[in-house]
């Protein structure tokens, strides 16, 4: 996936040219299976219109997925980063660049969940993790503390009881 405005620019118009080709093929197709009465020929040409709409259906997600999908940081953890630990092992497992209300999984750099009016919401599914009490994050079910932002301190904070 492309980071550079003009690399995005250049994706963005292979993916409506073939967009258009595809679609193109599939209304060729279409005007030749609707002048055929003979079945033989009208069943295949069906099928292939849905699987050239299949394509373009699967290309337009793509596209879409592309300009939607924040892209995650391509380097190590920036420094004034707000960090994640959890509870249960002191270490630094997620963060949030500077400004931004989504946190990246440390390992992979993938994005993990969003901050947003206090709750620590799941990116990919939208439920509710954990909800801030100051530096602590804590169950949205249990209400256990889970995570901490770790202010440089390298410890844990007290979470209450």
């Amino acid at each position: 996936m492309a980071t550079d405005p003009d690399d995005i620019d250049r994706e963005t118009e292979l993916y409506d040219r073939l967009v258009n080709r595809l679609f193109g093929a599939s209304l060729s197709l279409s005007a030749l299976a609707s002048g055929s009465v003979d079945s033989s020929v009208t069943r295949p040409v069906q099928h292939a219109i849905e699987q050239l709409d299949a394509a373009i259906a699967e290309l337009r997600q793509a596209s879409l997925a592309r300009v939607v999908t924040p892209e995650p940081p391509s380097f190590a953890i920036p420094g004034d980063a707000r960090r994640l630990c959890r509870f249960s092992i002191a270490e630094i497992f997620a963060y949030a660049p500077q400004g931004h209300a989504e946190y990246f999984l440390a390992t992979d750099h993938m994005l993990w969940a969003r901050e947003t009016q206090g709750l620590l919401v799941a990116a990919a599914s939208g439920t509710a993790l954990a909800r801030r009490e100051g530096r602590v994050f804590y169950d949205a079910q249990s209400d256990a503390p889970l995570y901490y932002e770790d202010g440089g301190e390298h410890r844990a904070p007290t979470a209450r009881t």
